[in-house]
């Protein structure tokens, strides 16, 4: 019965109801909408670090240290390389020679990371092949050839078939100096990471008298998917204790640990939405419970508990955010469904994007969970909200809500 009567009783003013539920409808949509953005920034970023800088996991010597510009060199076993590509888990891998180093042109010089790589391997692990917008990534593989980033050849003021001059040395401390020609120049929409990272082709480098064929800096592992990440870094960790195994979580903390800072944030935002559109709801509720002190009366009068009292109107609050909650999540879908397809381009402000390391075209991603987390943050809310007339209503005089006209 009260049930029965607290949903008619919304509808008694019904433009007020209406526009509550439009307003907990939109408040809700904008506000998990805020969030996808904000989940595809992130999760852009994940997938930019994995395919294009980190992998999924990647091999050291046990002394490594991703700071160094140069990462010391070990041996490894052909056998190894050839039964981490035959697991169904791994998709490509490949092993690079990193070198720290400095660039030199007419212009100037600047410090670099070179990585030694096999072409062909490493066009299947990263991206490097479709972000060439000059060029090719390596023609002769026996040459002194050079693949650099768009931000470092403006620095360097040089253009396709320049020559540079790279230098280097090892582990020893024994310098080596090279000219290069330029074949190739890449955007990454990542400045920093365009003006530090250069290719050259691993059998040049290796060709240098301290490394041989099998001595290698980095071996990365690109999965066929991030679900197999646990299970493959825990079976190459216990396979090769010798050498430092880690996943793109251990390598860059701080962006795994963001991802669970944007969990928590995301449910902050939705709350702060919520309860602002709850100031919205006691409001209307509150109105209404002084426009019906003369009926709370005479409910009182006719001998309506007051606890039955105060659950209509605690129910009518409720109804007025559930009502609103799936317009809101359907709104969402759509958004999301619509921007994720076609992407947000935020091209004017790409400079200062890219230079972070961020695309400047972002596709809004809204997990599923997250549905639920919202569906959870807005019933609590609403909960609260709705305690409000419900205490207002109880607190009624039945004699003086009777001479109330």
């Amino acid at each position: 019965m009260i049930v029965s009567l607290s949903w008619k009783n919304i509808w008694r003013n019904k433009g007020r109801s209406i526009l509550i539920i439009v307003a907990v409808s939109v408040g809700i949509s904008l506000g998990s909408f805020i969030n996808a953005f904000q989940w595809g920034i992130m999760e852009q970023r994940i997938n930019t670090v994995v395919a294009n800088e980190l992998s999924h996991i990647q091999i050291h010597r046990d002394d490594f240290d991703l700071e160094d510009l140069s990462y010391k060199p070990f041996e490894y076993e052909q056998s190894f390389i050839k039964e981490l590509e035959s697991s169904e888990n791994v998709k490509a891998v490949s092993e690079r020679m990193i070198l720290g180093g400095m660039v030199s042109s007419a212009r100037g010089n600047l410090p670099v990371r070179i990585l030694g790589v096999n072409p062909d391997k490493e066009v299947e692990i990263c991206n490097i092949k479709n972000e060439i917008v000059e060029g090719s990534f390596f023609k002769n593989p026996k040459k002194n050839e050079i693949v650099i980033g768009e931000a470092l050849a403006k620095k360097l003021g040089v253009k396709m078939k320049s020559k540079l001059i790279l230098h280097f040395h090892d582990e020893h401390n024994e310098d080596h100096i090279g000219a290069f020609r330029v074949v190739g120049i890449y955007e990454k929409n990542n400045d920093q990471l365009e003006k530090l990272q250069v290719y050259v082709n691993q059998e040049v480098v290796q060709g240098a008298k301290f490394l041989n064929d099998n001595s290698i800096s980095e071996i990365a592992v690109l999965l066929k998917g991030s679900d197999f990440l646990p299970g493959t870094l825990a079976d190459l960790k216990k396979s090769q204790k010798e050498l430092k195994v880690q996943s793109w979580e251990e390598l860059m903390p701080e962006l795994a640990n963001s991802l669970v800072m944007y969990e928590q944030i995301q449910l902050v935002i939705m709350a702060i939405v919520m309860l602002a559109l709850a100031f919205g709801i006691v409001n209307t509720m509150m109105m209404a419970v002084l426009e019906r002190t003369k009926e709370i009366g005479m409910l009182m009068a006719i001998g309506v508990k007051r606890l039955q009292i105060g659950a209509m109107f605690f129910l009518e609050s409720l109804f007025l955010s559930l009502i609103g909650l799936p317009f809101g999540l359907f709104l969402t879908y759509l958004l999301t469904s619509y921007f994720g397809a076609k992407g947000i381009n935020l091209e004017q402000f790409a400079e200062g994007i890219n230079s972070f390391g961020f695309d400047s075209i972002v596709y809004p991603i809204m997990k599923q969970e997250f549905y639920i987390s919202i569906s959870i943050v807005v019933f609590f809310i609403s909960m609260i909200a709705s305690l409000f007339p419900f205490f207002k209503a109880i607190k009624q005089n039945p004699v003086e809500a009777l001479k109330t006209s």
